[in-house]
C-alpha cells in the first residue's frame, strides 16, 4: 500500500524511495524469482505449476525432497500454520499442490538446497539515497524454529565476504534503497550460495545489530535527514550471537526428537558466544514482562479450553 502511494506520501514523509513496483516484486516469491533470473542472481530451481498437467511435468523434473511454497507467505501461514510443505515423493507433491489450490493460494515448487540449518546465512545492508551500500554485516544461523524451516533462535555474527559481493550488487542493480536483509543457503556439497528470500522490513536480529554497532533504524533516520553516519562494513568477528531463549527451547526439542543434534552440538555454540537476547535487557525489562504475560495468557487459554472440553464430555 505504501509503495503504491509513494508519490503522495513523499509530500509529507521522509522515506527511501524505490522504483515503482519493486517492493511488490520482492515480497512476492514468484516476483523475486523472476527478478533474480533477470539479474543473474543464483536461486534454487523453481517451478510455477498452474494445472494438473503442469504438476506432472514438474514432478518429472524436480529432485526430491522438494519444497512447496506460497508466493505470498502470510496467506499460507494463516491457512496451514506453517511456512511451507516438504514433498518427499510425487504422491506427497500432488497432494500438497491440491491442498494449496483448494485454499486458493498461489504456490511454487522449489528444489531443496542440501545442508543443515547452520548453512543458512543472512546479509543485512543499508543502501543510502544515492545507491551506496554504507553499512553491512553478515551472520550465520545456528538454530531456528520451527527446526529446518523457521526463524532464527540462535544466530551469530560472522563475516562472509562472498555474501557482500553477491547480495549488495544484486540490491544495487534492482534499485533497492534503505535497509534490507537477504537470506542465503550454502550448498553443503558445492559451497555455492543460493538466495532464498529478501526481507524488506526490519529484522528480529536488531539486538545483535546493536551490539555490533549497527543501529539500522538510526542509520536510516540520519540518512533521511541529510546527516548520514560514517560507513561501517563489519569485516571482523565480534563473537556476538542473537538468542531467543523461549523459541530456542522448542527448537532444541524438535532437533532432539528428530535426532539432528546431540547435546554437545546444542550446548557448545550456546556457551561459545556473547549472547544478545531477543526480549531481555537489564536496563529495559518491560518488554520481557509483557512477553511472559502474553505467553502465560496463551497457556492459560489452552488450559481452560481443554478443561471445558473435558468437562462437557463427562
Amino acid at each position: 500500500m505504501a509503495s503504491r502511494h509513494s508519490d503522495l506520501l513523499s509530500e509529507h514523509y521522509l522515506f527511501h524511495r524505490m522504483p515503482r513496483g519493486l517492493l511488490e516484486q520482492i515480497v512476492n516469491k514468484k516476483g523475486l524469482y523472476l527478478l533474480a533470473c533477470r539479474h543473474n542472481m543464483k536461486m534454487p530451481l523453481t517451478f510455477f505449476p498452474g494445472s494438473e498437467k503442469e504438476d506432472e511435468e514438474v514432478a518429472s523434473r524436480v529432485a526430491f525432497p522438494c519444497l512447496v511454497k506460497p508466493s505470498v507467505s502470510y496467506l499460507f501461514t494463516k491457512k496451514f500454520r506453517k511456512k511451507l510443505f516438504v514433498a518427499h515423493d510425487e504422491k506427497e507433491l500432488y497432494e500438497e499442490l491440491r491442498l494449496a489450490r483448494e485454499a486458493g493460494i498461489e504456490i511454487m515448487v522449489q528444489e531443496l538446497v542440501p545442508g543443515f540449518d547452520d548453512k543458512m546465512y543472512v546479509l543485512d545492508v543499508f543502501i543510502d539515497r544515492e545507491g551506496r551500500a554504507t553499512h553491512t554485516m553478515t551472520a550465520q544461523k545456528i538454530r531456528q524454529f520451527p527446526a529446518n524451516f523457521g526463524s532464527s533462535t540462535l544466530t551469530h555474527q560472522l563475516p562472509v565476504p562472498e555474501l557482500y559481493d553477491q547480495g549488495v550488487s544484486f540490491l544495487q542493480r534492482i534499485g533497492y534503497r534503505g535497509y534490507g536483509e537477504i537470506e542465503f543457503k550454502r550448498h553443503a556439497e558445492t559451497g555455492e550460495f543460493y538466495m532464498i528470500e529478501v526481507n524488506a522490513r526490519m529484522s528480529s536480529l536488531n539486538p545483535l545489530f546493536d551490539a555490533c554497532g549497527l543501529e539500522y533504524p538510526y542509520i536510516i533516520y540520519r540518512d533521511l535527514i541529510g546527516d548520514p553516519l560514517p560507513p561501517l562494513h563489519l569485516d571482523r568477528h565480534l563473537n556476538y550471537a542473537f538468542y531467543h531463549f523461549y523459541e530456542d527451547y522448542f527448537a532444541v526439542r524438535q532437533y532432539r526428537r528428530a535426532q539432528q543434534l546431540s547435546w554437545k552440538e546444542i550446548i557448545k555454540p550456546f556457551l561459545a558466544h556473547k549472547k544478545k537476547y531477543a526480549v531481555w535487557a537489564l536496563d529495559d525489562p518491560l518488554p520481557t514482562l509483557y512477553f511472559w504475560k502474553v505467553v502465560f495468557a496463551r497457556l492459560w487459554g489452552k488450559f481452560v479450553s481443554k478443561w471445558r472440553k473435558k468437562a462437557f464430555s463427562l
